[in-house]
């Protein structure tokens, strides 16, 4: 009886620790633009800060209903989060200009050097 106890204690902690870590995961992938460091170094307009803010508040609504909905699978879910994810980005990257997209696309650049420069 112990063991049985003791067993279904230590799955639930296994379980519990997954998904705050695949949380925390989640949280780490929003968009570069959200960073304050990079929104100044595009030098975002009030207006491209205002959209930003607003599809950044529908995409966690959006995210959270879809972690929330039980009635699909996990595969599902992570399906439809990804999905939601390349739709976002692209939505983000339409509010930018020409110039800010490229100056986005070296600080990507620059970022992921600095990165493997970290990991070695």
């Amino acid at each position: 009886m112990k063991k049985k106890i003791f067993t279904t204690l230590l799955t639930m902690l296994v379980v519990c620790i997954t998904i705050h870590a695949q949380k925390k995961v989640a949280n780490t992938r929003t968009s570069k633009i959200n960073n304050p460091k990079i929104a100044a170094a595009l030098n975002l307009t009030d207006e491209q800060k205002r959209e930003v803010k607003q599809q950044n508040a529908n995409f966690r609504k959006q995210e959270k209903l879809i972690e929330k909905d039980s009635s699909i699978q996990a595969e599902q879910k992570r399906e439809k989060l990804k999905m939601l994810k390349k739709q976002h980005r692209k939505e983000l990257n339409e509010v930018l200009t020409t110039e800010q997209k490229a100056k986005l696309t070296e600080l990507s650049k620059k970022s992921k050097v600095d990165n493997k420069k970290l990991e070695q």
